[in-house]
């Protein structure tokens, strides 16, 4: 599990950056995001990589997600509300998957609380 990470104007969480991707071949991840909303729209979208996430060079795609409270699923997942989120993301044949996320304003954050790999969902 990865606490306190902060996601800022396109910071990826992954490597590269200095900061963390999730590994492993669990099928499918659950993230918690909390957001925190002062002025405009956020949006976190998550990418996947099968090559070595620890290469600079690794190529980066974006994966759809779906969020559990709206069961919206789409590459980018838009919040106009602060509050705290679920996420699913299937990682299948990928080697590593990392969060993305955008914020506008002085005071917005999007937090992963947590990323929990589930076994099968």
């Amino acid at each position: 599990m990865l606490t306190s990470t902060t996601l800022l104007n396109q910071t990826a969480i992954g490597t590269g950056t200095g900061s963390k991707a999730y590994l492993g071949r669990m099928p499918t991840w659950i993230f918690q995001a909390e957001v925190v909303k002062a002025a405009a729209n956020l949006t976190l979208k998550f990418q996947a990589t099968s090559d070595d996430p620890d290469d600079i060079a690794a190529n980066w795609a974006d994966i759809e997600c779906t969020r559990r409270d709206t069961q919206t699923v789409a590459t980018t997942q838009t919040f106009t509300a602060t509050g705290t989120y679920e996420i699913e993301v299937e990682t299948y044949d990928t080697r590593a998957v990392r969060p993305v996320g955008t914020v506008a304003g002085a005071g917005d954050s999007i937090l992963i609380k947590s990323a929990l790999p589930q076994a099968g969902v």
